[in-house]
């Protein structure tokens, strides 16, 4: 009887702030109170490596979430609390990059999987060494080529799945609409 969305970029207050991977009309959109008008459901939207975090975080320590898609979503928790909106993809990468560039689809489909997946550890390094997570969860629809190389335990690939539990727990104040 809700409707919950995980939206690729900033969401404050149910409005998109940003919308790197769309049309730029999307941003300052009033997704959640449009949303709500037009389904007659209320509806919560938050980022969506926000959302799929919810859906899989442990919650305790500090979790670090990365989706390799399109782009590169992350979320980053302490004990299950969610810092929100942290667009770690748009980080620089070397001097004239970030990791969306050099991660997401276009360079997944530029490079070959077996070249992109090169790139993944000296990332997952980088990542490693500013947040000193306890674990870093990856998901999205690009994990599924992460069982090619060697991870470590404190990685773990988690489903797509995931994101549906995290719209769940938007409703069940677990956390807010971000």
């Amino acid at each position: 009887d809700r409707v919950s969305v995980g939206y690729p970029g900033v969401i404050r207050d149910g409005i998109c702030e940003t919308a790197v991977n769309l049309d730029p009309s999307w941003r300052t959109f009033p997704i959640s109170k449009v949303l709500t008008e037009r389904l007659g459901r209320d509806t919560r939207a938050a980022n969506d490596a926000d959302v799929q975090g919810l859906g899989c975080i442990r919650g305790h320590g500090t979790e670090l979430v990365l989706t390799l898609g399109t782009g590169i979503g992350s979320a980053l928790f302490r004990d299950g609390v969610l810092i929100p909106n942290c667009e770690f993809g748009h980080l620089p990468y070397g001097r004239e990059s970030t990791f969306e560039h050099e991660l997401g689809k276009n360079a997944l489909h530029a490079l070959g999987w077996e070249a992109w997946l090169e790139r993944i550890p000296p990332a997952l390094d980088v990542f490693r060494r500013c947040f000193n997570p306890d674990l870093i969860l990856i998901g999205g629809g690009n994990a599924r080529f992460l069982p090619r190389i060697p991870l470590p335990d404190d990685i773990v690939i988690v489903p797509n799945e995931a994101g549906l539990y995290g719209g769940v727990r938007l409703w069940l104040g677990v956390q807010s609409e971000t």
